[in-house]
């Protein structure tokens, strides 16, 4: 195999990959620019080597914000099992109730 040939064959070989590198960065740069554009935040998008600001969000999110939110949806389903269970039992017992005046 020569010199030109096995140029030739890498380039072949690194095309396709240099071309899903820029898709990916261009993907990465939307959906970084999205998630700024949602949240009104001011973070570096352009910068594909560091990722700082993002991981900083993603850790308060995931360690902080999602324990706090996961408490306080249980919270508010015991409570509205609770409420359902209230409800319930006074219908039947106020049905009852009415039935028994009925047959009086």
């Amino acid at each position: 195999m020569t010199l030109n040939q096995i140029k030739e064959e890498l380039k072949r070989e690194y095309n396709p990959l240099f071309n899903e590198q820029t898709k990916q960065k261009v993907q990465l740069r939307q959906l970084k620019a999205e998630y700024c554009g949602t949240y009104h935040l001011n973070y570096q998008i352009e910068n594909y080597q560091n990722n700082d600001e993002f991981d900083k969000a993603l850790d308060e999110i995931s360690k902080v914000m999602l324990p706090s939110y996961i408490e306080k949806i249980a919270i508010a389903h015991d409570a509205s099992i609770k409420e359902f269970k209230d409800d319930f039992i006074y219908k039947l017992r106020a049905t009852i109730e009415s039935v028994y005046s009925q047959i009086d």
